[in-house]
């Protein structure tokens, strides 16, 4: 009881047996209550319950709206009347009165003092099954049957007093049985009635099925586009009836699809579940073929992208600053006169096919290696002039191919087409090769010439200023070249001069005075800028010659002309080094272009545990042409980028100067004098700035450097390569790059029984061919290079410091350390003593198994190339590591060390996981750009990356000395002006302190190492 009210739990548990004999009287008698105050209390308890029904008929209404809604199911038991059949209805008020008489034998089973068996019956019958027949009876015991019977009679006879006690029994039957069992049923469907709700506001758009809008009581469920197999075959009359007209559209929507015109016969059967084959059902093979060819050549649509404005926006401004980038690096002078090479073609040669050998025609030369205990190998004599012979024949051969031709019918057709041939400006393909080696050595020749034209101009003129500066005797001879007897002379003489060294290297004072008037100056800018001024100061000077004849005004035209001298011969060391380059990567050989790994992740990978520092990790891939080779070689250095700098600065100090000059001469001299003092002042300046060591600071070492390289298969292509591999910490590298041909030797073989010697070299020259062991050489070198005899390798793996592991022709095949051998179980090895006797010094055992049988053990021995360990010691002494790839069980980090008298912390060694990343990283590529190349060897890989660090620390030391020379031009040219002592700093002058800076530069190159 709560709330001071009866509830219907109240009642059942105070409804016993003893008191259920009595009828309703007696219940009402129990509480005290009347008749009439008990039929209230009853309307009470059906009216909550009636409450309670409805509130969970409206949960169990929206969870299967919901439902319906999202997942288009068919439960006819919670459909509403008007969508249900008469079929159902029927039988559903059949079940009903089923319930009502089964409640209503349990009610007589009560009266009768049969309480505890009401109960056990109101267990059974839980479940009611709605779809069973009318004449079905459950079946019941004789003692069962008796008591019904009696509870009949009396219930005939006591009819209205227990009205009472039915209408409870009813609400009992239908809150426990039938509403629990259908109520157990839902909630495992749709969830507890006091779970929430899910409503069509809760769902999303991809929840809601059909057309997504609010339906309405009664209403048509939305049929699923596509329905499974079982639910067509369960519903097919009704979806044959109801949904008819969606199957129509359906079909409809995928003929159009796939673009196929229903049959007549599909037309005549629109209700039928459409075929996702049907559109194949008339036609043929051909058609449908026809039909996906057709399909192919559709050409393939674009979607335009919805930031299609802001990416042309960028596009365009990317566009902009990658050709404002273009034009900063080509505008050189030597880039400049690229732009017109004559391409000349070139012819291609055959080559001559191998014929197929066997290893039973080779003359292993083993007779001496073999240890006794094994067998023999069989070996021709006459093998050996068999092989000469070949050789000799192939040699006619080649000699015939070269002779034998069309040579003259050729010669007038290559004449015509190299007349018509068309300009580059690049090397793009090797026919190019030769186009752009004339254009070098025309190149080349034009500074030659310009060389030797500024060296007379700057001899005749500097001769003039240093008699005059230092009074010379020579001069009462050659009066005419005296400033003071004849100062228009001398003006004359240097302002021809000056115009013909101008014209001479008219190239280089239309860049540099370029490149300074837009703002980008250049090397070439600073000697410009010092020849037009002086060239100006000379005309003026001509204007009042008593400042020339007093030595108020000087003529500074001799250093300007030995500033573009230098100039001249920096370019010619630029020439120089691409002209040799050029040839490196011309040539018929092996090209590997340098880059560095750009991925961090790859770079911290393949260094992990090596290093301390961030990793800067280069590499070195193999290619067949250098692309860019031209824009490469002649891009702008760091005196490049200097200058742009410095250059303006030096420009206006000249001309503060200058102004200073002007205004303290003027009171002396007058407006004209004082003119020609400010010209003199500024020349003065420009030329003291000038700097004969600004050009060959960068290019002077960069010479050497790739002068002392290129014999070992090194070259330098461009300046680049300090700002790219400068940082460079650690290389990769291959262990058989360590290892050249030679270093690796065969000293003894054994052989085991059921393995011939013969068997044994394949199979061990196949494995380490194919997985490129340090052993390949040596293997190559005993099969005198017929690798067409070698078997294919299905597949292998290195088992890490164990050995390697691979199959061949089905068989496994295992070659490697002891250790390997053991961890396969491989039976019959020596014993560790035996084997010791055999690895003495650099010796060391490798073995070979076959099948699970020990068939070889090989003795070689490593001599190391004194070349490769001196350009690990300079890596070591760069602090530059080695990563290291290698498959061969004997090279161990302690191992590398001991043989090349390094550091073990030097190298590590790669995983075989990461081995195939190595491999992709450094893979073969058809052409790439680079700033650094080499024929693979490593002592020219790593001696280039060694040697570019060394070039930025001597660059670097240049650029300051320039910089203090720069800086103290300027400086002392004030002073004098301020002091009014101008006069002392003559041509003279100039010339020894530019020519002390550059013997300074000299010789910090000459002692500096590379």
């Amino acid at each position: 009881m709560s709330n001071g009210k009866l509830t219907l739990d109240d009642i059942l548990n105070e409804y016993s047996a003893d008191k259920a004999t009595g009828g309703g009287e007696r219940i009402s008698s129990v509480y005290g209550y009347s008749s009439s105050e008990m039929d209230s209390v009853v309307k009470e308890i059906a009216a909550d319950a009636d409450e309670k029904r409805r509130k969970d008929d409206e949960i169990k209404k929206c969870k299967q709206i919901d439902y319906e809604i999202m997942s288009g199911d068919y439960e006819r038991k919670y459909m509403p009347q008007e969508l249900k059949t008469s079929e159902e209805i029927a039988l559903e008020d059949g079940a009903a009165d089923m319930r009502r008489r089964s409640g209503d034998e349990l009610f007589n089973s009560l009266i009768n003092d049969d309480y505890a068996k009401a109960q056990k019956e109101a267990q059974k019958v839980k479940t009611p099954k709605s779809r069973r027949d009318d004449t079905e009876k459950p079946s019941v015991s004789d003692e069962e049957k008796e008591t019904s019977v009696s509870e009949k009679k009396k219930t005939k006879t006591k009819k209205e007093k227990n009205s009472f006690g039915r209408g409870i029994l009813e609400s009992i039957r239908e809150k426990q049985v039938n509403d629990q069992t259908e109520q157990d049923e839902f909630e495992r469907k749709y969830g507890t009635p006091d779970a929430p709700l899910l409503t069509i506001d809760n769902l999303s758009e991809d929840d809601l099925l059909g057309d997504g809008n609010e339906h309405k009581l009664p209403f048509e469920p939305a049929p699923k586009e596509y329905r499974s197999l079982s639910e067509k075959l369960a519903h097919e009359d009704e979806y044959k009836e109801k949904y008819s007209d969606t199957v129509k559209k359906d079909a409809t929507k995928a003929v159009k699809v796939h673009k196929v015109k229903p049959t007549p016969r599909q037309s005549e059967k629109p209700a039928e579940t459409p075929n996702p084959f049907g559109k194949y059902a008339a036609a043929d093979v051909e058609s449908i073929l026809a039909e996906y060819d057709s399909a192919g050549k559709q050409p393939i649509r674009t979607v335009k992208s919805d930031t299609s404005p802001l990416k042309g926006f960028t596009d365009i401004f990317n566009k902009l600053m990658a050709k404002q980038e273009s034009d900063d690096a080509q505008g050189g002078e030597l880039l400049q006169g690229g732009g017109n090479i004559k391409h000349h073609g070139s012819t291609n040669t055959g080559t001559v096919p191998i014929e197929r050998a066997t290893i039973s025609d080779i003359d292993l030369n083993l007779s001496d290696k073999i240890i006794q205990d094994t067998a023999s190998v069989r070996l021709k004599k006459a093998e050996l002039d068999k092989i000469n012979t070949l050789k000799e024949r192939r040699s006619e051969k080649v000699k015939n191919f070269y002779l034998v031709g069309d040579e003259q019918e050729n010669s007038a057709e290559e004449e015509e087409r190299n007349a018509d041939s068309e300009e580059i400006d690049e090397y793009k393909n090797p026919t190019d090769s030769s186009s752009i080696s004339e254009h070098i050595a025309s190149q080349k020749g034009k500074l030659i010439i310009r060389l030797l034209a500024q060296a007379v101009c700057f001899a005749l003129t500097i001769f003039i200023a240093m008699a005059n500066d230092g009074s010379w005797g020579i001069l009462d001879s050659l009066a005419i070249f005296d400033r003071r007897t004849q100062p228009d002379v001398v003006l004359f003489i240097n302002v021809i001069i000056g115009a013909m060294a101008g014209v001479a290297s008219y190239q280089t004072l239309a860049n540099g005075m370029g490149k300074l008037l837009s703002g980008k100056a250049d090397s070439d800018s600073l000697p410009a800028f010092a020849l037009v001024l002086s060239e100006l100061a000379t005309l003026v000077t001509a204007a009042n010659t008593n400042m020339l004849r007093g030595g108020f005004a000087y003529i500074y035209v001799p250093i300007a002309i030995g500033s573009l001298m230098f100039n001249t011969i920096g370019k010619l060391l630029i020439i120089s080094r691409t002209e040799r380059s050029f040839r490196f990567v011309s040539d018929d050989n092996r090209r590997y272009a340098l880059f560095m790994v750009e991925g961090e992740a790859d770079a911290q990978d393949f260094t992990r545990g090596a290093l301390t520092d961030f990793p800067a990790l280069g590499a070195m891939q193999k290619t067949e042409l250098i692309a860019d080779f031209l824009k490469t070689s002649f891009a702008p250095d760091s005196t490049d980028r200097f200058c742009k700098i410095v250059t303006p600065i030096v420009c206006i100090a000249s001309v503060i100067i200058g102004i200073a000059a002007a205004i303290m001469a003027r009171a002396e001299h007058g407006n004209l004098g004082a003119l020609c003092a400010g010209f003199s002042a500024a020349s003065c300046c420009a030329a003291l700035c000038s700097c004969f060591s600004m050009m060959i600071i960068a290019t002077l070492p960069m010479e050497r450097a790739s002068k002392k390289y290129s014999s070992d298969g090194g070259a330098i292509i461009g300046f680049d390569c300090i700002d790219e591999f400068a940082d460079t910490n650690s290389i990769l590298a291959d262990a058989s790059q360590l290892f050249p041909s030679g270093s690796v030797q065969l000293v003894n073989i054994k052989a085991f029984p059921d393995t011939s010697i013969d068997e044994a070299i394949v199979e061990a020259a196949s494995l380490t061919s194919q997985s490129g062991s340090v052993l390949k050489s040596m293997f190559y070198d005993i099969i005198v290079g017929k690798t067409e005899m070698l078997n294919p390798v299905e597949s292998y793996i290195y088992e890490d410091s164990l050995g390697l592991c691979g199959w061949i022709n089905n068989k496994r095949v295992l070659l490697g350390g002891r250790e390997l051998m053991v961890n396969h179980s491989i039976e019959g090895l020596p014993s560790p003593a035996k084997e010791a006797e055999y690895t003495v010094g650099n010796r060391m055992a490798v073995y070979l198994s076959i099948s699970g049988q020990l068939s070889a053990m090989f003795v070689v021995e490593i001599n190391p190339e004194y070349r490769v360990t001196e350009a690990l010691h300079e890596l070591q002494r760069s602090h530059i590591s080695v990563m290291l790839r290698t498959v061969d069980s004997f090279l161990t980090v302690n191992r590398l060390a001991e043989l090349f008298g390094v550091t073990p912390s030097l190298f590590r060694l790669l995983p075989f996981r990461m081995h195939s990343r190595f491999e992709k990283l450094t893979e073969y590529t058809p052409q790439r750009k680079a700033t650094l190349a080499c024929t693979g060897k490593f002592t020219a890989y790593s001696g280039l990356i060694v040697v570019v660090n060394r070039l930025r620390s001597t660059i670097s030391a240049g650029l300051i000395l320039m910089a203090a020379e720069i800086l103290l031009g300027v400086l002392l040219t004030l002073t004098m002006t301020l002091l009014g002592a101008l006069e002392e700093l003559t041509v003279t002058t100039v010339f020894v302190y530019n020519a002390a800076f550059l013997l300074a530069y000299c010789l910090l190159q000459f002692f500096k190492r590379l």
